[in-house]
């Protein structure tokens, strides 16, 4: 992980470093003098390359200089930020992504950050604690190659405008990295394809988080599954060399009624017995991204220290093919003690979260549930990557998440869920079906979710679409939810940060 340490004033000529990186608004400018007073020269460097359009300071845009004669900073990444009334904490986080994967920034041992267009007090601690989110994102790469990894930065100096500007500046870094690498820990965990990531390996990942992080882990193998009637998810599993896991994780913050986050952990899903196309199946092991996304956050709300009391579940399972395995036409039991008809074995998700929600909902008597899933492929075809669907029974819990989800970057978008869906999951053979009737396949599935969460105030996110890229720079993972649930639980009411002892 690189070094990211807070100097000031940027003026101070003792301080240097291999590169400069320059943060800036558009138009850009205004650059040049303020830079004048760092660089002792780059300046005029800096207002040609401006002054030739070759930077104008739009998002994505970059511009690699080298500036001669220049000792303290021998190399300029400016870095464009957009208008200055768009800049937000996703918007900065986005722009220091895209120069931490800059071809420049790979033959560089240390960066020197220009905070001059990051504002002061409050604004400029949240938008350093962005960039550093963006520049963790940036270098993130997962491999199991035993080839070198690429060359990375080992140190990040934040350069305050003041001496006073140091406290700000170093607030944001803690910030920014503890959510920051939240964020890698659910990426790494998604990304780890599952002769690596079994259910039990994924049980003692989140151990292990929850001993650096300081929240306690529980985890429920076969036996006390079954003890809990966990029929839904032991029939999903029955197929699997690899036995299921159920990790309960808790952040006691404050005490009082919790929120519980519920994370959809498939480690696989071949589809069973109604198999998946061989062209789809290699990407199956990102069928975890919701149960990695909800120990991601665990790591957060703990690291940062959000007051409300905060449960997070996981039930963690393979889904194969065997003479053992569940069958479409199955009726099935299931911890609530409804019963499941089962139509499509690739429709197991639900059947696994269904025993997982009752678990939530009648354990902890929650003052809300919020589950993450990788759900259905129908959302990719509504939504396509640009967002999650959120359907649920509390619009008050939806809109919460969407506004979260709208200042981090992670924007959710509400679909319906009326008392009329529960006819598409209906059947005369079991209390309820695991497909739907009429197409409208993420309603479906929140309907048929709906049936096991009583009556809590609960949201489903389907985020099939959105938990992996499948375009862009980086393909593989993303940890989205980490940072939306991280926003709302620290605004819940009772959910403030509180100071680490």
């Amino acid at each position: 992980m690189p070094v990211f340490l807070a100097h000031g004033p940027a003026s101070d000529p003792s301080l240097g470093a291999d590169l400069l990186l320059v943060p800036n608004p558009s138009p850009a400018q205004g650059l040049a003098p303020r830079l004048d007073r760092i660089t002792r020269g780059g300046a005029q460097v800096v207002a040609r390359a401006v002054d030739l359009g070759d930077f104008q300071g739009k998002p994505r845009d970059t511009l690699s200089l080298v500036v001669p004669g220049v000792v303290r900073f021998p190399r300029i990444l400016l870095v464009g930020l957009g208008e200055d009334d768009g800049i937000t904490p996703a918007s900065v986080r986005t722009a220091f992504a895209n120069a931490a994967r800059a071809r420049v920034i790979d033959r560089v041992d240390s960066v020197a950050v220009e905070c001059g267009a990051l504002g002061t007090g409050a604004r400029l601690r949240d938008l350093v604690a962005a960039a550093v989110d963006g520049i963790l994102e940036g270098t993130y790469r997962w491999s199991a190659s035993t080839k070198p990894a690429p060359h990375r930065p080992g140190r990040w100096v934040f350069l305050a405008r003041t001496a006073r500007g140091v406290t700000g500046v170093e607030q944001g870094i803690r910030a920014g990295r503890s959510l920051g690498e939240a964020v890698l820990s659910a990426r790494r965990l998604a990304d780890e394809p599952a002769n690596r990531m079994s259910p039990a390996a994924l049980a003692e990942e989140a151990r292990s988080l929850g001993k650096q992080h300081s929240f306690a882990v529980r985890v429920l193998g076969p036996a006390g599954i079954a003890k809990e009637n966990m029929e839904a998810l032991l029939a999903v599993g029955s197929a699997a060399a690899t036995e299921p896991r159920f990790i309960v994780m808790e952040h006691e913050g404050d005490g009082g009624a919790p929120i519980v986050l519920v994370g959809k952990g498939l480690v696989f899903d071949s589809g069973g017995l109604s198999i998946k196309p061989s062209l789809s199946m290699a990407e199956m092991k990102y069928d975890k991204c919701g149960g990695c996304a909800v120990i991601g956050a665990m790591q957060a709300v703990a690291s940062r220290g959000v007051r409300r009391r905060v449960i997070g579940l996981v039930p963690a399972v393979e889904n194969m093919i065997s003479g053992t395995a569940y069958r479409p036409g199955d009726v099935i039991g299931s911890r609530s003690g409804k019963t499941i008809e089962v139509l499509n074995t690739d429709a197991e998700g639900r059947i696994v979260l269904a025993d997982a929600l009752d678990y939530a909902v009648t354990r902890y008597d929650p003052a809300a549930v919020v589950d993450l899933a990788t759900l259905t492929g129908a959302v990719f075809g509504a939504l396509g990557d640009r967002a999650a669907a959120i359907l649920g029974t509390d619009s008050a819990l939806i809109q919460r998440l969407r506004d979260a989800g709208t200042a981090v970057g992670e924007n959710l978008w509400q679909l319906p869920l009326e008392d009329g869906h529960r006819q598409d999951v209906e059947t005369p053979n079991a209390d309820v079906r695991n497909t739907g009737k009429h197409g409208a396949g993420t309603i479906a599935g929140a309907a048929f979710l709906r049936e096991f969460t009583r009556d809590a105030s609960w949201a489903h996110l389907d985020i099939a679409s959105v938990g992996r890229a499948r375009r862009g720079p980086h393909r593989g993972a993303t940890g989205f939810g980490v940072r939306l649930l991280t926003k709302a639980l620290a605004s819940w009411p009772g959910g403030k940060r509180a100071a680490r002892k």
